[in-house]
């Protein structure tokens, strides 16, 4: 679908409201939906991450995602576009436009939140849990919450439940950057008052000792 759909001049929006009103569910006008409200999607439908530019009609879609009868979705209409979503990981802001790709109808959504009796589910991925990250592992979805080593930027340092030797049990957060053998490993097993210093040099992870706050 073409997203250079701009209304040149506001005079053509002020007709087209009459136009458009018709075609929403009776219960509600055009000027209704001026206004982010919550539907329920029935129909799969497309959603367009269009990249906002100046002048605007040169706005271009980057990515497009679908979403499956059942899912909810904040939308309203907009001079540029007939549906914009504003919820979720499809929040519009002033760098990307979030559009429903179905025209100016309401045949693909029921107003308000509802649990439909046949929810059809988008088809699940296989994505593995973790990938390889400087010779240890790190999450590969972004809602995991099996990380045990973490950098902290101010003392730049990796705090962990696990030596840095312990390569196999090492798990970084998702987004993880930082290269772990440029800094100090400091070592505190769960349930533990003690720390121990680790550092890489010559090819190898040297323990610099060990302290206890007991």
């Amino acid at each position: 679908m073409n997203v250079k759909k701009i209304m040149v001049a506001a005079g053509f929006a002020v007709l087209s409201f009459g136009t458009f009103g018709v075609q929403q569910a009776s219960a509600h006008s055009y000027t209704y939906w001026l206004h982010p409200h919550w539907v329920t999607v029935t129909k799969t439908t497309t959603i367009a991450k269009n990249k906002n530019t100046y002048p605007l009609y040169k706005s271009y879609t980057v990515k497009e995602y679908k979403v499956y009868p059942g899912h909810h979705l904040k939308v309203h209409h907009a001079a540029s576009y007939d549906w914009v979503v504003e919820s979720g990981k499809f929040n519009t802001s002033s760098h990307y436009t979030y559009a429903v790709e179905r025209g100016s109808g309401t045949s693909w959504f029921k107003q308000g939140i509802h649990k439909l009796a046949s929810k059809k589910k988008a088809p699940k991925k296989s994505v593995p849990k973790y990938k390889s990250f400087h010779g240890y592992r790190i999450e590969n979805l972004k809602d995991d919450d099996a990380a045990n080593a973490f950098y902290h930027k101010d003392t730049h340092t990796t705090l962990s439940d696990y030596a840095p030797t312990d390569t196999s049990k090492v798990i970084f957060p998702y987004g993880s950057h930082v290269i772990p053998t440029n800094h100090e490993w400091y070592y505190m097993p769960d349930n533990s008052n003690t720390l121990t210093v680790y550092r890489y040099y010559g090819g190898a992870w040297h323990n610099e000792g060990t302290s206890s706050d007991q």
